[in-house]
């Protein structure tokens, strides 16, 4: 019944984790924990969400030479936020 209320939660700890698998070199587990990160997107409205969202795409972009990464960028482009 709770579900909905942590999804906001779930998306910032979600994105952090990813963004530190990221930094330590293991893309494919970030891209895993970034594509989590969009399922709840689509059902949270929040500014940090939108932050979180615009930190992947730019952390990402330089990957984009990996099938991974560049499923997850043409995923996420669509619901990117307007700049």
């Amino acid at each position: 019944m709770r579900e909905p209320a942590f999804r906001r939660t779930r998306v910032r700890y979600n994105s952090m984790l990813a963004e530190r698998k990221l930094r330590v070199g293991r893309l494919e587990e970030a891209c895993r924990d970034w594509h989590k990160v969009l399922d709840d997107c689509q059902h949270v409205q929040s500014g940090r969400c939108d932050d979180r969202i615009s930190a992947m795409m730019s952390a990402i972009r330089p990957h984009l030479r990996n099938g991974h990464a560049r499923a997850l960028y043409e995923r996420v482009r669509p619901l990117a936020p307007a700049a």
